[in-house]
């Protein structure tokens, strides 16, 4: 079963001082915390729009998707193991 997740907010986390981010579903499914303290930095980042000295790989592969005119349709979490996500994208191409 898949459920659309959809960043609500970031917020600082009062032990790390690190930024923390979380989602929200529709009414039928739980709000709740994703990703790490280095996933909301770079999405902390990308908001305030602050340059960083080299390309992270989300702007390398936004680079590729954006040279082949293709686009990301939707990010299936597929698993999580020892404090890790693993997903698969699914891409659109300039046809769909």
């Amino acid at each position: 079963m898949e459920v659309e997740m959809k960043i609500r907010g970031l917020m600082m986390d009062p032990v790390s001082n690190m930024p923390s981010s979380s989602c929200g579903t529709s009414a039928a499914a739980p709000s709740c915390r994703f990703g790490g303290h280095y996933e909301a930095n770079a999405i902390a980042l990308e908001i305030e729009k602050v340059a960083t000295p080299r390309p992270m790989t989300h702007d390398l592969i936004r680079t590729l998707l954006m040279g082949l005119d293709a686009g990301v349709r939707k990010v299936v979490v597929s698993e999580l193991k020892d404090d890790t996500f693993y997903a698969v994208i699914w891409l659109r191409g300039p046809a769909s």
